[in-house]
């Protein structure tokens, strides 16, 4: 009798981690797709451009980047991205620069970094300082 129980509680368990296992809800992280809508949207407001325009130049934008070598990636980033949208290079540099600006002031004034830090890197940073969270 003692056999049977421990046997019938083994077998629970075992359905019991299955059930589990298989019933648990996926938590489904945003990819880049998700990062580059976002961007997209904020880079089209700092552009004064619709996000679909904006993102559309951001896509073309990345088949130049991959030819390029390592240390020319960000200019030909911006001037793909510019030329798509019809505005100067400048303006696109200044938008993502806002944007970085927006990022570090926000993680100012929650304490993870101080106003010094912030300062040191605001021209140092681009775009996948963005994509952190």
């Amino acid at each position: 009798m003692k056999r049977w129980i421990i046997a019938a509680l083994a077998v629970l368990a075992a359905v019991g981690l299955v059930t589990t296992a298989t019933a648990a809800p996926s938590k489904k992280q945003a990819g880049a797709g998700a990062f580059n809508k976002v961007l997209a949207a904020k880079l089209g407001e700092q552009l004064n451009k619709p996000a679909d325009d904006v993102r559309a130049a951001m896509k073309a934008a990345r088949k130049g980047v991959k030819a390029t070598e390592k240390g020319k990636k960000r200019e030909v980033w911006t001037n793909a991205v510019a030329a798509s949208l019809k505005v100067e290079p400048k303006a696109v540099i200044d938008a993502v620069r806002a944007l970085v600006k927006q990022r570090l002031d926000s993680l100012v004034e929650d304490g993870w970094i101080t106003a010094e830090q912030a300062a040191k890197r605001q021209d140092k940073l681009w775009i996948p300082f963005l994509r952190l969270r």
